[in-house]
């Protein structure tokens, strides 16, 4: 029914081709978009750094953080999740040098902060280190495509189309008016974002407003948490410049700890669970938790207030457009529209919201997790087909790898855990007897934790 191809190729973007997007009206705007952040201090990276130089030689090093390493060996298979990169592995990209192994600075946060935290942790050595070399079929250079989850909203509601007879008539029912109940308490909101022109101006007053207005919105809308979180980190990543920002762009890398520390100032327990549906921190908290950081001579160096607003609230505006309305992707002249009340362009929006919406049913872990593995499919088919080998991040090249598991399997995958030296790089320690799964890991049973997002009062 649905041309899953095109919608999905809607949702990636190729890096080897980042200024060449389609001459529609959405996409001229989006290629304004990406030459700003082309031009901001750190912009060079988005198209030259270190994970792309890796994709063009015989053998990728990833690394995989785990908690659960003897469960894995016990069952000989390492399991996939449904996140940000789809239905993949999460991976940080990891570099060999002299016989040692470095993990991408995403990968030490994560390592040192992140995964303590979510397993009520002191002691980072209880986390294991799985380091996966994949060798790289021959032939010509692999082209970084990246996929874009916040693409992803006429994909969502198509899959829901032609997959909801795993729902109960009362499931479907119970999730459909909820879905109207929200956006019909959003379209003063989502009217207003249609207002704002893109590359429009905004005093600090006005983006101040406006900001503080859609946090405000997140309850309704719990995407917006997402895409709060997403521009917030754009920011951040391109156009902070303390030294430790510049050392890591010296090496290929963005750096990421600010954008993981300033989110967690806002949101103490963004790390306890998925916490970005409800990511909404108000312009005070997040310029006070900047220019804590800034007075230290650390992040920005100085803190540009009005640029940031500027930029945050015009970003955001876009975000909004771009991602939860009509993209043409040839979701909307197929779909059946079952919101009778709502504007059929927003269809995009709905399917994120069945996306996220889907938890918060009595069954929500058996269906989020079959809808999972239904998308599972659909998305490496896709993969195969553009031959993507190690799927990425594709809002900007973090540090978030995943792999392809369609490709990894008899010898192009080979898996060791790693043990720690005293300067925190790693070493082989043994090879494990471990084949990567075409398996989801259940929900409950990943890292950051599995959490309902709360039902609007």
């Amino acid at each position: 029914m649905f041309d899953y191809d095109s919608i999905l190729s809607a949702a990636h973007v190729d890096f080897s081709n980042y200024l060449s997007v389609p001459a529609q009206d959405d996409e001229k705007f989006e290629l304004q978009w990406r030459r700003e952040l082309l031009d901001s201090p750190n912009g060079r990276l988005i198209l030259h750094n270190r994970f792309f130089d890796s994709l063009n030689q015989s053998t990728v090093w990833l690394a995989h953080l785990t908690s659960n390493l003897q469960s894995i060996e016990a069952s000989g298979l390492l399991r996939l999740s449904v996140g940000s990169l789809a239905a993949s592995i999460y991976c940080v990209p990891a570099s060999y040098e002299s016989g040692r192994y470095s993990l991408h600075n995403l990968g030490s946060w994560i390592y040192s902060h992140e995964m303590p935290i979510a397993n009520s942790v002191s002691d980072p050595a209880t986390i294991d280190v799985i380091l996966i070399k994949i060798q790289m079929p021959n032939g010509s250079p692999r082209r970084p495509i990246g996929i874009d989850y916040t693409k992803l909203g006429s994909f969502y509601y198509a899959q829901y189309v032609e997959s909801s007879d795993l729902l109960t008539k009362s499931e479907r029912s119970q999730l459909e008016d909820d879905l109207e109940r929200r956006l019909t308490a959003a379209i003063p909101f989502l009217t207003e974002i249609d207002t704002i022109g893109v590359g429009q101006d905004m005093g600090p007053t006005v983006a101040r407003r406006f900001i503080d207005t859609y946090a405000s919105c997140t309850a309704i809308l719990p995407i917006l948490g997402y895409l709060y979180f997403e521009v917030l980190t754009e920011y951040i990543l391109c156009y902070q410049n303390d030294p430790l920002a510049e050392d890591a762009a010296l090496h290929g890398e963005f750096y990421t700890h600010y954008y993981k520390r300033v989110a967690q100032d806002a949101r103490r327990d963004l790390f306890k669970g998925l916490r970005l549906a409800s990511f909404a921190p108000t312009v005070d908290i997040l310029a006070s938790t900047i220019k804590n950081y800034s007075s230290k001579g650390l992040l920005f160096t100085p803190f540009n207030e009005s640029h940031f607003l500027q930029f945050l609230a015009c970003r955001l505006a876009y975000m909004v457009r771009s991602r939860c309305t009509d993209s043409q992707s040839g979701a909307s002249s197929l779909a059946p529209w079952p919101l009778k009340n709502i504007p059929k362009h927003y269809l995009p929006l709905v399917g994120h919201l069945i996306n996220l919406r889907l938890r918060t049913l009595p069954r929500s872990l058996e269906l989020y997790y079959r809808f999972g593995y239904a998308r599972a499919k659909l998305i490496w088919g896709y993969w195969d087909k553009m031959g993507i080998l190690v799927p990425f991040n594709g809002i900007l090249p973090r540090g978030e790898v995943g792999i392809n598991p369609n490709y990894c399997t008899g010898t192009t995958c080979t898996m060791y855990r790693a043990a720690r030296e005293g300067d925190g790089s790693f070493i082989l320690d043994r090879e494990l007897d471990v084949k990567v799964s075409h398996e989801l890991i259940h929900p409950r049973y990943t890292v950051m934790g599995y959490k309902k997002i709360s039902q609007v009062d």
